[in-house]
């Protein structure tokens, strides 16, 4: 017979985070509010992609896992301030890339990037 592997997995931080939200988290959308704002990050015919979003939700992505990992994301007040948290750094990346990468905007694009609730 083969060895055997027992695995503990110590899964009470989850179940008081789990219990502490209860379910009731709104969830937030990042957007835009212009047309055009999906061929600035994917690019279309004969115009390169200049990515804003992805890059923005990509380098906030290691730092809002982390935020799960507190004191704090074990109530609901405390979840849903992660959410709004992560949010609002896309939002404010997602704006730096704009400028930064030198977008074509008359100023929509960046002006239209906002949160909102679901």
């Amino acid at each position: 017979m083969g060895a055997t592997v027992t695995v503990t997995i110590d899964d009470s931080r989850l179940v008081r985070m789990i219990n502490g939200s209860k379910g009731d988290i709104t969830p937030m959308i990042i957007a835009d509010a212009v047309e055009y704002g999906i061929y600035q990050e994917l690019g279309q015919e004969g115009r390169p992609a200049r990515p804003c979003a992805r890059p923005a939700v990509e380098s906030v992505r290691p730092e809002f896992e982390a935020m799960f990992h507190t004191d704090e994301a074990l109530t609901r007040a405390g979840v849903q301030g992660i959410v709004k948290k992560g949010a609002s750094r896309v939002e404010i990346l997602w704006k730096q890339n704009i400028v930064t990468k030198g977008v074509v905007d008359t100023g929509a694009y960046l002006n239209g990037v906002h949160v909102e609730e679901a």
